[in-house]
């Protein structure tokens, strides 16, 4: 700027001239930066490359070295052991399991739970030994035994308990 208000045109080209090729320079540069990149990437998947194909060849000679060395037979044969093994193992399991289920299990148990049922059916109107009924006039007969001695709560229970045995 200051040669071209000095009016010295001939610098004023040189330096224009410089500048322009300063600019080509720094194109240059910048696709050449560009191209460094692009080989260097290539070359890092080449790498990753080879170093998977070393791998795979060590892989391949450990499953043939596996292959030589595995005895199929026999495998089969400790596979069949091992099943019979298991078997047995599930069998003496559930015996001892059941032997313990038995050996803690008391009456008292038992006949706890029969009480506990027989109240349950006598609320609803329902004892062992009435029985199912089969002939229609059973059924009118029990009807009236349980109407007799229900409350209102289990007498509706009770009939409909009824209508279930009559179908």
């Amino acid at each position: 700027k200051k040669a071209a208000k000095a009016n010295q045109m001939k610098s004023v080209g040189i330096m224009a001239k410089d500048l322009v090729r300063m600019q080509k320079h720094q194109e240059k540069f910048t696709g050449l930066i560009a191209n460094l990149r692009a080989v260097n990437l290539q070359m890092t998947s080449m790498s990753s490359t080879t170093v998977m194909t070393e791998a795979m060849k060590k892989c391949t000679r450990s499953m043939m070295i596996m292959n030589k060395r595995m005895n199929m037979p026999q495998l089969q044969q400790i596979m069949k052991e091992f099943e019979k093994q298991s078997e047995m193992l599930g069998m003496k399991e559930e015996m001892f399991g059941d032997a313990i289920e038995d050996a803690m299990d008391d009456e008292e148990d038992e006949e706890e739970t029969e009480k506990i049922v027989s109240q349950v059916l006598d609320e609803i109107g329902i004892s062992f030994n009435e029985g199912l009924v089969d002939a229609p006039g059973k059924k009118a007969e029990q009807e009236t035994k349980v109407k007799t001695t229900s409350t209102p709560l289990s007498r509706t229970v009770s009939t409909s308990c009824d209508l279930r045995v009559g179908w």
